[in-house]
């Protein structure tokens, strides 16, 4: 279903399911993030298929979009065309770097101040689990810091400096955009 509603942009199935399907085109923004949401939005289906009705729904970033759908607040065809204008607008953006460390705020926070605020903690996903964003060569500096004092470090396979200052001049359209929605009471809550 998703495919056919992204037939114009990109052979969605055929990115999916082609295992000599061309890394770096899947690495775009402009495609991971609908890939991503489409199989997101299939798996809950595949779930309902079973009889599984969810009955709370949660997600990190784009998944809250595949979240607020699986609650049905806005409809599918909505949906997809809101992350397709999400990627697109995060394309355009000069691109950036991530990084996992596993360590708490209090370990990186010093290695963070020589960056002057270019490189910021850009999730939470544990006591001793943080997402770093930034410019490329600061968040290069910072994990060569980490590591020096024996902190494991991880630069994640992104193109863009996702949740961080980079991000910003994107949200007027985004705003605008997600103001287009017509919202439904979800059915689950999120």
């Amino acid at each position: 279903r998703c495919g056919s509603l992204l037939r114009g942009a990109f052979p969605l199935v055929a990115l999916l399911t082609d295992p000599a399907a061309d890394a770096q085109q899947l690495a775009d923004t402009r495609i991971t993030q609908p890939l991503t949401f489409a199989f997101q939005y299939a798996l809950v289906q595949l779930w309902r298929s079973w009889g599984v009705e969810p009955e709370f729904v949660l997600g990190h970033s784009l998944g809250e979009y595949s979240a607020w759908c699986a609650a049905s607040a806005f409809s599918l065809p909505e949906a997809l065309e809101l992350v397709v204008k999400r990627a697109e607008l995060m394309a355009r953006l000069p691109h950036g770097s991530m990084a996992a460390v596993v360590a708490s705020e209090a370990d990186v926070m010093d290695a963070l101040a020589a960056t002057e605020g270019s490189v910021s903690i850009s999730a939470y996903n544990g006591p001793a689990n943080l997402a770093l964003s930034g410019p490329a060569q600061a968040v290069d500096a910072v994990l060569e810091r980490l590591s020096s004092r024996g902190i494991g470090v991880r630069r994640l396979a992104v193109s863009h400096a996702f949740h961080s200052a980079m991000m910003e001049p994107m949200l007027p359209e985004l705003e605008a955009a997600v103001a287009q929605l017509r919202f439904a009471p979800a059915r689950a809550k999120i």
